[in-house]
């Protein structure tokens, strides 16, 4: 009985040496556990939960997750956004005060721009038919006007008292009384005779008295005056226009803009001035005021605009 015991209890020893052997090939020991873990789970729920861009540069992650890669883009439409994006003022404003078309000119080529300085040559009543009236009372802008006519001055000091109106007779000299010839209807008077007596037109003279003004030259004008520099200048003086430049130092005031009037026989002289001077006509403007002519620096990039 004892040997079968012992027999028996060999047997079952062998039996848990074998089972024990094979537990310990089937199951890996705790370190190898966490070997492999490590090797195959971060990857895997990295990817599941991958953060946003925005997400991982606030957890603090290192410079790898590249958001900065959209800062230019932001950048670039930022900048598109700020650029004004230029108003077609003259095909789709209508006048209020000028003659013609030259008060929306002004206005598309300034695009309604704020305090700016005009001279304005010939410039009669304040408001009527004014080609700067407009940017005086509605953008702020300052500056002269002269004429020869003296009446016109109770108006300017009435309407238009932020800026000068001075009595002159622009020319190609300055301190002389020369006759002017001031027609009853004062804005077609004129320093030329035959201005009033033989007027495009009409088959008989205008009404008219001479009278004398004193002569002052436009560098003389504004050199008196302090003005340095001009962004406007506006010229209707009824034929006189070329006397008038022959004294003016275009290059020293540099206008951005002058709007002058196109007096039929001396258009080519006109142009010849300007274009001498380093000016070029705009021409998309012809279409919009068939009396008058616009005139900016060669360099401007108006002259490329359609």
């Amino acid at each position: 009985m004892r040997r079968v015991f012992s027999a028996t209890s060999l047997a079952l020893s062998l039996l848990l040496v074998v089972a024990g052997a094979g537990c310990k090939e089937e199951v890996p020991a705790p370190a190898a556990v966490e070997e492999s873990a490590a090797l195959e789970e971060p990857a895997a729920v990295a990817k599941a939960t991958e953060p946003a861009p925005a997400a991982v540069k606030e957890a603090g992650s290192p410079a790898s997750a590249k958001p900065s890669a959209l800062v230019p883009v932001a950048t670039d439409k930022a900048a598109k956004a700020a650029k004004p994006v230029r108003r077609d003022i003259v095909n789709t404003a209508k006048k209020r005060y000028s003659q013609f078309g030259e008060e929306l000119c002004i206005r598309d080529f300034f695009q309604d721009r704020r305090d700016g300085f005009f001279l304005d040559v010939g410039c009669a009543f304040p408001q009527r038919n004014s080609t700067t009236f407009y940017l005086d009372k509605h953008l702020g802008w300052t500056g002269i006007g002269v004429d020869a006519v003296s009446t016109y001055a109770k108006h300017w000091a009435k309407d238009r008292p932020d800026s000068k109106f001075l009595n002159f007779l622009i020319s190609d000299h300055s301190d002389t009384e020369d006759t002017f010839y001031r027609a009853k209807w004062p804005e077609v008077s004129s320093a030329k005779k035959e201005m009033v007596e033989t007027p495009a037109g009409l088959d008989q003279p205008y009404d008219y008295t001479e009278i004398k003004v004193p002569t002052i030259t436009i560098d003389k004008l504004l050199e008196d005056n302090g003005v340095e520099k001009i962004d406007f200048m506006s010229m209707d003086i009824e034929g006189f226009q070329m006397t008038a430049l022959a004294a003016f130092d275009i290059q020293k005031y540099q206008p951005e803009l002058v709007c002058i009037e196109a007096y039929r026989p001396d258009r080519s002289r006109i142009n010849s001035w300007f274009e001498e001077r380093g000016y070029k006509r705009i021409d998309r403007y012809l279409k919009h005021d068939h009396i008058n002519w616009y005139y900016t620096p060669a360099d401007n990039p108006a002259l490329l605009l359609e």
